[in-house]
């Protein structure tokens, strides 16, 4: 499957290039994650908006260059995304898709409370063709970890 993936700086700024469209569509809200100490770009954190402009339910989305991993920056991006979409936008459930392959997202979605739901069979076209995903969910009912 390609886990992890050699995200780049310049991969990043592509992304958020990319991501403007959709964003001033309504159909994503998209941050950098950002090294405080370099400056540097080391991912992004997004929130697709499947219906747009509703923000009932979201997509969380998230990526790290290899700069950036194993050092809670997934994570905290990710707590932070969640916690304002339900206490800014009002959204009542945050949902995640993960390839079966990568483990380090798996635990950072249970790391934050998210529940495991079940695998998406063939629900993603990757670089091989149709694959799985495994689908993870938090409401807004749900408890969830304080954006420290």
């Amino acid at each position: 499957a390609g886990f992890p993936l050699d995200y780049t700086e310049q991969a990043a700024a592509d992304d958020m290039a990319a991501n403007e469209t959709k964003m001033r569509e309504g159909k994503l809200i998209s941050v950098a994650i950002v090294d405080i100490q370099t400056g540097a770009v080391v991912g992004g954190c997004d929130l697709g908006l499947p219906v747009p402009g509703n923000y009932d339910r979201g997509e969380l989305g998230y990526l790290l260059s290899a700069a950036g991993r194993q050092r809670g920056l997934a994570t905290r991006a990710s707590a932070l995304m969640a916690r304002w979409a339900f206490e800014r936008l009002g959204t009542q459930r945050v949902e995640a898709l993960v390839h079966p392959e990568h483990e380090a997202s798996c635990r950072v979605l249970e790391k934050l409370g998210f529940a495991r739901e079940g695998v998406l069979r063939r629900y993603r076209t990757g670089p091989q063709g149709p694959e799985d995903r495994i689908i993870f969910s938090l409401l807004a009912a749900d408890p969830y970890p304080p954006a420290r």
